[in-house]
């Protein structure tokens, strides 16, 4: 857990140099034992630093390993929360309201904007609503949209879910962070041997095991890097054992963003089979194509944001590992010109949502709103509920 305290020589009340001044709140933040775990709030407060923000942070970082650590770390998180002076920033942005939310009943944000951001399960299920889940978005989340200042979303897909079930002040669209060319871009020299990939959680309703068995369906023999861990590995492992093709399988584990983008470059083809109507944005597919790779993703979610059948890469039902195999088996089948033109346009897809362009967009957001605060035009989101 995290909290970076303000960076100044005295207690500043007021911005007067111009510069916006905004507290992050995340209870997802990276963390030297799960790399992972909310790296798309790193890569949005990157995004907001190199366009002049100044971020501070109350996060908790890394998952908790019992449920005894996972107490002790929002105790300590809500208190941070609790205690903060709000008053230091211009933006207050909350992510997560669902767990996040809890303290802020307590507190008045006065003159500072507030802002929300949704990211998948805050607002939607894994695969069905529950009645908890519904109970729970309901509970925290409902009363945080409702006191927002402005409800940040990572795709007009989560917007229109959003307005499916709330009424808000303000929203806006900002891809989680967008990507970061410097790092993510072509490297790969070309392979003799079919390879497709998988970065993200080895968890439920992801889709991995849509994947081996696809694999295991395919006609062309194809190498299957698999990136990254989760509560469900040994599971997949033994998966792909029972399918008879552990030796076309590479677990390779968790890694780094500095050593993600040359896995991104070993692939041909990323595979995305998602069963979440939760994917709000999908981050991997973006950095991958970024690398020139395109994408066989699930239709469903945040992939139409980003995704054009047959031309950046192929869309394939959810859930249904014999269709995913025929798009391998197309995919390995085409000219070597029509790879080319699905990896320049992939290439030119991930180009437009560039980490410091997008981020740029939202900050512009943020001055006009902290402009029309100061000018009256806009009212407080005020003490509460």
């Amino acid at each position: 857990m995290t909290f970076r305290p303000f960076r100044s020589n005295g207690e500043v009340e007021n911005n007067n140099n111009g510069s916006i001044r905004l507290l992050l709140i995340s209870n997802m933040y990276p963390g030297k034992h799960h790399l992972f775990f909310g790296a798309f709030i790193r890569n949005i407060e990157k995004g907001l630093v190199e366009n002049g923000v100044e971020v501070d942070r109350i996060v908790i970082a890394d998952k908790s390993r019992n449920v005894f650590e996972k107490i002790w770390k929002y105790t300590v998180f809500y208190l941070k929360i609790f205690i903060a002076r709000f008053s230091r920033y211009d933006i207050v942005q909350l992510s997560y309201p669902s767990h996040t939310y809890l303290p802020f009943l307590f507190r008045k944000l006065k003159n500072t904007i507030f802002v929300v951001r949704l990211h998948g399960l805050d607002l939607l299920g894994a695969e069905q609503e529950s009645w908890t889940h519904l109970c729970l978005t309901r509970i925290f989340s409902g009363p945080a949209l409702r006191r927002a200042d402005l409800v940040v979303v990572p795709s007009h897909y989560f917007l229109e879910e959003l307005n499916k079930r709330f009424t808000v002040r303000d929203t806006f669209v900002y891809p989680s962070g967008g990507v970061d060319l410097t790092l993510f871009h072509p490297t790969r020299k070309p392979s003799d041997f079919p390879t497709v990939g998988y970065v993200g959680r080895l968890d439920k309703f992801k889709g991995v095991d849509i994947l081996l068995k696809a694999i295991a369906l395919a006609e062309t023999e194809i190498r299957l890097l698999i990136v990254g861990d989760g509560s469900l590995t040994e599971k997949y492992k033994d998966m792909a054992r029972k399918l008879e093709i552990e030796g076309q399988i590479l677990f390779k584990g968790a890694v780094s963003q500095q050593h993600l983008a040359s896995e991104y470059n070993a692939m041909d083809l990323l595979a995305f089979p998602t069963m979440r109507k939760a994917e709000s944005f999908g981050n991997v597919a973006i950095e991958a194509m970024a690398c020139s790779v395109p994408v066989a993703g699930s239709r469903i979610a945040g992939l139409y944001e980003y995704m054009a059948d047959d031309e950046n890469g192929y869309f394939v039902p959810s859930g249904d590992p014999k269709a995913l195999a025929e798009v391998l088996d197309r995919f390995f089948r085409l000219s070597p010109e029509k790879v080319k033109q699905m990896k320049t346009a992939a290439l030119e897809t991930a180009r437009k949502f560039e980490r410091n362009l997008v981020s740029r967009g939202y900050v512009e957001r943020l001055d006009r709103m902290l402009s029309d605060r100061k000018q009256g035009k806009m009212a407080p989101a005020s003490s509460g509920e």
